[in-house]
């Protein structure tokens, strides 16, 4: 691929080795799990955002929708309109903070709590599919790798 300069002067961009670019190989991962996942759940009438919220929800318990959609990695818009169907369902409720009624928190009503425990062993099966023949210390050092690139793209305060 050719791109040109300031000076008309034609470059030749460096081409990425795909089969070693991290952010790539990520991609490729998260899309097929998602892909395998979603086939998974869908008999049980679920959904990949609907278990991301309701794993996120029993994890950290009740959460404001800004923070659910950073746990989730789901925009606000789409998770607005996932909770409004997960609400409809019985899954999910929206309450006042106690003590302020003007913040609102999303809490998991006992239907998402059962739906928790229906697509759980499915993950786990799956986290157990993908790491096979790893060793304790490589899915250790991983994770800890993941931990530091998700550190790593964090808004950093101005120097």
């Amino acid at each position: 691929m050719t791109q040109t300069d300031e000076a008309g002067t034609h470059q030749t961009a460096p081409v990425l080795d795909l089969d070693r670019y991290i952010p790539y190989l990520i991609n490729q991962v998260a899309n097929r799990m998602n892909r395998v996942m979603g086939a998974m759940i869908k008999p049980l009438d679920t959904s990949i955002p609907k278990w991301r919220i309701v794993a996120t929800l029993v994890e950290g318990g009740p959460m404001r929708m800004g923070t659910l959609s950073e746990h989730t990695v789901i925009e606000q818009s789409t998770l607005s309109r996932v909770i409004d169907q997960m609400e409809r369902d019985g899954q999910v409720e929206r309450l006042p903070l106690e003590g302020n009624n003007r913040v609102i928190e999303v809490h998991l009503t006992s239907k998402g709590q059962e739906l928790y425990r229906e697509v759980q062993p499915i993950a786990v099966r799956l986290g157990d599919q993908i790491t096979k023949e790893f060793t304790e210390v490589e899915l250790g050092t991983q994770v800890r790798f993941l931990h530091r690139m998700i550190e790593n793209l964090e808004p950093k305060p101005p120097i």
